[in-house]
């Protein structure tokens, strides 16, 4: 159970302060133990999750209770979460609410300052590792293999170099090497994939991120359309032009 759970629970926010469970006691009791507790920021997780599978009316019920909570208790709200969580922004007052904005796109080589920025990913990423590596991140082919298995997601990128550190421990290594990082890939893909730490370099095919999941609202019903995430694929020859 994650901590927040936990807490909502000691605190009997499941129970309604009425007579009998509504949802607006729910909001009540929200409001009035923030109050007694003195919580002074509210972050909201993977919060996309209040919205999606939601008619209009619904998601608005959401923001007007959202509203009512950080008016009442003077309390700012961090929303995390994936791009479809700009669905809060269909409500003009919380459009004019949220003041700070940020986006961690995927990884994209576009130019030269989009490859420095990779690079210089990299070389933090390389820095917490516990283990040196044979090959290091910021070498630009083992930099391509890296970015060609990850899709430029950040979190794969992380999990691929977790993972492998994990294989080279088991095996007593004293360094990473791409023979980690090609088990790696071949466990959590299907066997017939191109493996990118095997494969030469020129057959590389590299995807990055044309387009990020969304909800599209209808305008007319305002019920909600899924677009899935679309990626574009370059040979190694247009990635480097």
């Amino acid at each position: 159970m994650r901590p927040y759970c936990g807490w909502l629970k000691s605190s009997e926010l499941y129970r309604n302060s009425r007579a009998k469970p509504s949802d607006i006691g729910l909001t009540d009791r929200v409001i009035e133990t923030s109050k007694r507790v003195g919580l002074k920021l509210l972050v909201i997780e993977e919060c996309q999750e209040l919205f999606e599978r939601t008619s209009h009316n619904q998601r608005q019920d959401i923001r007007d209770r959202l509203k009512m909570i950080s008016d009442e208790c003077r309390l700012p709200i961090v929303f995390v979460g994936l791009h479809s969580a700009e669905l809060i922004l269909e409500d003009s007052q919380w459009n004019r609410r949220i003041m700070v904005r940020r986006t961690l796109p995927y990884i994209k080589l576009t130019d030269e300052s989009a490859i420095d920025n990779y690079l210089d990913v990299l070389q933090a990423l390389e820095k917490t590792a516990p283990l040196p590596f044979k090959v290091p991140l910021t070498d630009v082919d083992f930099a391509i293999r890296l970015l060609s298995a990850s899709r430029g997601i950040l979190g794969e990128i992380k999990e691929l170099i977790a993972a492998a550190l994990e294989v080279a421990l088991a095996k007593n290594k004293d360094c990473i090497d791409e023979e980690d990082f090609a088990a790696v890939y071949e466990n959590i893909n299907a066997p017939n994939d191109t493996n990118p730490f095997t494969v030469q370099i020129d057959a590389l095919t590299i995807e990055q991120i044309a387009s990020y999941e969304n909800y599209v609202t209808d305008a007319e019903t305002g019920e909600l359309r899924f677009v899935k995430q679309v990626f574009s694929k370059l040979s190694i020859q247009q990635l480097i032009g």
